[in-house]
């Protein structure tokens, strides 16, 4: 578990510290460490979740060219 507590905290002060019009920003955290969770809060965005938004096909040029790579 430790392991994973500090990829965790590697990854959240990445995410806070981050700055930059195309990065969602992070909004906070939930952690659950006796059951082995841990949640990062983000923004809600006008497309909904991810997965609705990429079934949706209706992407803008930017959006397609980032999405059909990590297909």
């Amino acid at each position: 578990m430790k392991v994973i507590e500090n990829e965790y905290w590697g990854e959240a002060t990445f995410l806070v510290e981050m700055s930059h019009e195309n990065i969602i920003t992070l909004e906070g955290f939930v952690e659950d460490l006796r059951n082995d969770r841990i949640w990062l809060i983000f923004p809600w965005e006008d497309n909904g979740n991810l997965k609705d938004f990429v079934a949706s096909r209706n992407w803008e040029i930017p959006e397609r060219i980032s999405l059909v790579g990590s297909k």
